[in-house]
C-alpha cells in the first residue's frame, strides 16, 4: 500500500513510513528521563486541563480511536509511579506511551523529545549497568529528515487530505466547515482538507494523528504546502495540533490566505487563527492568519509588513480581552516599524456569550456577512496605538511635514478670501462639510469650486446622487456663458452653438462627472463606488483628486446597512468618506442639508443635526445661508431676487485655520446662471436692501485662453 493511501476498515495497517535514513545509534537513560518528567504537567500540555485536583484528578484519553463524551474523563494518574491508565479502553503506560499516542512517534523519537524537554544531553553510549543486569536495549532513534523529504511528506499529506474533503470519508469535516460559513470556493483556493484519522489515512511520522479533523495548510507563493495545522472535531484535549518541529520545522507564525478571486491590494486583514482568516478571504479580502496561542511578536509584525508594505492593515482579532491585548501589541510593533498610521482595527458587532470572533459573526450574519464585512472594512477605525516619544524625537518628522506643506500643490477653492482662511491656501486632504437650506446654491458652489480646481490642473471627481453627468455639464456651460439654466433644458440652438465654442475653454479633461445609480442589489453603496471611482481617477491621472459628493443625505447605503435607521446610515456614510480622504490623502467636499436652521439665530454646529456624526468627524464645517435678519426676510429674498446675497460661515471647527465668527464671507449667487461672485469684503452685507433691480453678475474671471 502506498504510504499516503486509505486503508479499508478492519484491514491490518502496515507500519507508517519512517522519514530519513538510519542514523547513528544514540543511547537514552530511560529511567532518568522519566524521573525528570512530570506526567501531570505533560498531560496538561498534550490533552488539556484535567478535571478535579490532586490524586482524584481525571483526564481525557489520548488514544485517537477512543470516542469520548467529555462528561467523565476516564484517565487517572498514579503520581507515585508516574504512570497513567484509561479505565474506558484499558490503555495506559508512562510518559513515553502518552507521547506515542498524541504525537504518533516511535519510542526513540519520544525519548529524544523528553530528553530535550528535561534538559538532558544525549549520550553517545549506554550508561554502565550492574553485571547481573542484562545489557540495556538501545531504543530506535531517527534523525530529523532533510528539508526536501519533509516537505515532500507534508505535501503528500495535505494533498491526500484535500482530496478526502470531497469524498464520503471527509463529509464530517466538510459539514463542520460549512457550518462555520466557509464556502467551497475559499476552501478549494486554500487547499483545505479533511483528515479522516490514522486508521483510514497513512501519514509520515511526526504529522498530526489524534483523530478526525480539518487540515489547514500554510501555502507558499506557488501553492505548495510548507506547514499545516489540524483542527480536531472531537478532541481529547487540545483542539489544534501541529507537525513535530524536529521533523517539519518551527511554526511559521503566519499564513497568507487567498480569496477565491482577485482582491483589493489596498487592504489586508490580520486574524487570529485559520478559521477567521478563511472567513475574511471568503468575503473577498486578502487575509493573514496568526498561528499559535502566543501574542504577536516582532517576527510576526515583520512578516505582516512584508506581505503589506503599503496600504491599510486591518486587525480583526477576537473581541475578548486576550484578542484586544494581542491587537494592541501588534499595533505597537507595527507602529514601532513605522506603519502605525496604516493600522486599523475592525469593529466586531456585539454578539454576546463567547461569540466574539470574525467567524462567529459570519455564522450569525449568514448571506449578509460579505456586505457587512466590506462596510466594516471601510469604517475600520485607527488602532489608536502610538509609541510614547518625546518632542525631540518628533522634530525631524515635524520639519519634514512642514517642508511638504510648503511645497505641496494648492487646490484653489475659487474664492480668494476662502483660500486665505484655509491652511495651505485652498483645499487639503480631509473632509469638509458644506451645509445649507434648499435653494441657497450648495450644488452650484460645489460645481464652482470644482471648475476652479480643474482649471488649476487638478483632477476632480464630482459624484451626484440627483443629477446626471449631462445635466452637470449643461449647468457648467450655462455658468460659463452667463445664460439661464432654462436654455439647457429648452435645447436652444444658439445655446448649443455657443456651448461648442466655449467647450475648448473649459477644463473638461480634468473633470470626472459621475451619477450614482440606484441598484436593486447594492453590495457597495455610494461610499464604496465613490472610493472605487476616486482610486480610478488617481490611477488615470497620477494625481490626488478633489472629490465632491452631492449630497450626503441621499447617499445610498449597501444592502447590509439598509436595516439601520437613517441617522446611523448617514453616520456610516460620513465615516466612509473620512476613511476615503485618509486612505487616498485627498480632499472630500460633502454637501449636506441642514436639519435645524433658522435665520433668527446665529449659525452653529446645531444646524447639522440629522447629518449623522459627521459634523464632529469633519475637518471643517461650512454653512451657506441668505444674508437676512430673519426667516421672513430670507424667504422674501429667495422668492423675489435674481441675485441672492449669501454668507459663507465656517462654524464650530476648522482644522485648517480660523473660524469666520461674526464676519462671514459675502457672496452673490446668480441663481438663474448658477454663478458666484465675491462681494467686497470691506463692505457690510446689505441685509434687506431693496436692490431687486441689481444687475446679474458675470461669472468669475477664469483666465481662460481665447478659443
Amino acid at each position: 500500500m502506498a504510504a499516503f493511501g486509505f486503508a479499508p476498515r478492519g484491514a491490518r495497517r502496515p507500519h507508517t513510513r519512517q522519514l530519513g535514513k538510519g542514523p547513528e545509534l544514540v543511547a537514552h537513560d530511560r529511567d532518568e528521563i522519566l524521573a525528570r518528567t512530570d506526567l501531570e504537567l505533560l498531560f496538561r500540555e498534550e490533552v488539556g486541563v484535567g478535571r478535579g485536583r490532586g490524586r482524584s484528578a481525571t483526564w481525557p484519553c489520548p488514544v485517537a480511536t477512543h470516542e469520548q463524551t467529555g462528561k467523565s474523563p476516564p484517565v487517572s494518574i498514579n503520581v507515585d509511579k508516574q504512570v497513567w491508565r484509561c479505565h474506558g479502553c484499558g490503555t495506559g503506560g508512562s510518559a513515553v506511551d502518552l507521547l506515542m499516542h498524541t504525537r504518533g512517534l516511535s519510542v526513540g523519537a519520544v525519548l529524544g523529545l523528553l530528553e530535550e524537554r528535561a534538559g538532558l544531553a544525549p549520550r553517545a553510549t549506554p550508561p554502565p549497568r550492574a553485571p547481573q543486569q542484562k545489557a540495556a536495549v538501545v531504543p530506535e532513534q531517527h534523525e530529523a529528515p532533510s528539508s526536501e523529504s519533509s516537505l515532500a511528506a507534508l505535501e503528500h499529506y495535505v494533498a491526500a487530505c484535500a482530496a478526502a474533503l470531497w469524498r464520503p470519508e471527509g463529509r464530517p469535516v466538510l459539514e463542520w466547515l460549512s457550518s462555520r460559513g466557509l464556502g467551497v470556493n475559499v476552501l478549494q483556493a486554500n487547499r483545505i482538507g479533511a483528515d479522516p484519522g490514522p486508521r483510514d489515512l497513512e501519514r509520515a511520522e511526526g504529522l498530526p494523528r489524534r483523530g478526525v479533523g480539518a487540515v489547514f495548510p500554510v501555502l507558499s507563493a506557488d501553492g505548495r504546502a510548507t506547514y499545516c495545522q489540524t483542527r480536531y472535531l472531537r478532541a481529547a484535549g487540545a483542539k489544534y495540533d501541529n507537525p513535530v518541529q524536529a521533523f517539519f520545522g518551527a511554526n511559521p507564525r503566519v499564513a497568507l490566505l487567498r480569496p477565491p478571486s482577485n482582491a483589493d491590494d489596498a487592504v489586508i486583514v490580520i486574524c487570529e487563527g485559520m478559521p477567521d482568516a478563511l472567513t475574511a478571504a471568503g468575503a473577498g479580502a486578502r487575509a493573514i492568519a496568526v498561528l499559535g496561542a502566543g501574542y504577536p511578536d516582532a517576527a510576526v509584525a515583520k512578516m505582516v509588513l512584508a506581505a503589506q508594505p503599503a496600504g491599510r492593515i486591518v486587525v480583526a482579532f477576537d473581541a475578548d480581552q486576550r484578542g484586544r491585548q494581542g491587537a494592541s501589541q501588534l499595533g505597537a510593533l507595527l507602529a514601532e516599524a513605522g506603519a502605525g498610521r496604516r493600522v486599523h482595527q475592525l469593529g466586531l458587532p456585539a454578539m454576546g456569550g463567547d461569540q466574539e470572533d470574525l467567524n462567529s459573526w459570519a455564522v450569525r450574519a449568514g448571506s449578509d456577512f460579505a456586505e457587512q464585512f466590506r462596510s466594516a472594512l471601510v469604517t475600520a477605525a485607527p488602532l489608536g496605538w502610538e509609541l510614547v516619544t518625546s518632542a525631540a524625537d518628533l522634530l525631524s518628522e515635524f520639519l519634514a511635514a512642514q517642508a511638504d506643506i510648503a511645497g505641496a500643490v494648492k487646490i484653489p477653492t475659487g474664492v480668494a478670501a476662502l483660500d486665505e482662511l484655509l491652511a495651505h491656501g485652498g483645499w487639503r486632504p480631509g473632509v469638509v462639510l458644506l451645509g445649507g437650506l434648499a435653494g441657497v446654491g450648495k450644488s452650484a458652489f460645489a460645481l464652482h469650486t470644482a471648475v476652479h480646481a480643474a482649471l488649476a490642473g487638478h483632477p476632480v471627481l464630482y459624484v451626484s446622487v440627483e443629477q446626471s453627468p449631462l445635466e452637470l455639464l449643461g449647468r457648467l456651460f450655462c455658468r460659463q456663458l452667463a445664460r439661464p439654466i432654462a436654455d439647457y433644458w429648452n435645447r436652444s440652438p444658439s445655446y448649443l452653438d455657443e456651448a461648442r465654442q466655449v467647450a475648448r475653454q473649459l477644463p473638461l479633461a480634468n473633470l470626472y462627472l459621475r451619477a450614482d445609480p440606484a441598484l436593486s442589489t447594492d453590495h457597495d453603496g455610494t461610499v464604496g463606488r465613490v472610493r472605487a471611482w476616486a482610486a480610478a481617477v488617481a490611477d488615470l491621472t497620477g494625481a490626488t483628486p478633489l472629490v465632491v459628493v452631492d449630497y450626503l443625505q441621499r447617499m445610498r447605503p449597501p444592502e447590509a446597512e439598509r436595516r439601520l435607521d437613517v441617522y446611523r446610515q448617514i453616520s456610516l456614510a460620513g465615516l466612509g468618506l473620512r476613511q476615503l480622504a485618509r486612505d487616498l490623502t485627498c480632499p472630500v467636499i460633502a454637501i449636506s442639508s441642514l436639519g435645524r436652521a433658522s435665520y433668527d439665530k446665529a449659525v452653529s454646529l446645531d444646524c447639522f443635526k440629522g447629518s449623522g456624526d459627521l459634523e464632529y468627524d469633519a475637518d471643517a464645517c461650512m454653512v451657506l445661508r441668505v444674508a437676512a435678519r430673519n426667516d421672513d426676510e430670507a424667504r422674501s429674498i429667495t422668492t423675489t431676487r435674481a441675485v441672492i446675497p449669501l454668507e459663507l460661515h465656517i462654524v464650530g471647527k476648522n482644522r485648517y485655520g480660523p473660524l469666520t465668527g461674526e464676519h462671514p464671507l459675502l457672496l452673490d449667487f446668480d441663481r438663474s446662471h448658477g454663478a458666484f461672485r465675491s462681494q467686497r469684503q470691506n463692505e457690510p452685507a446689505q441685509r434687506g436692501a431693496a436692490d431687486n433691480g441689481r444687475t446679474p453678475p458675470k461669472p468669475p474671471s477664469l483666465d481662460l485662453p481665447d478659443p
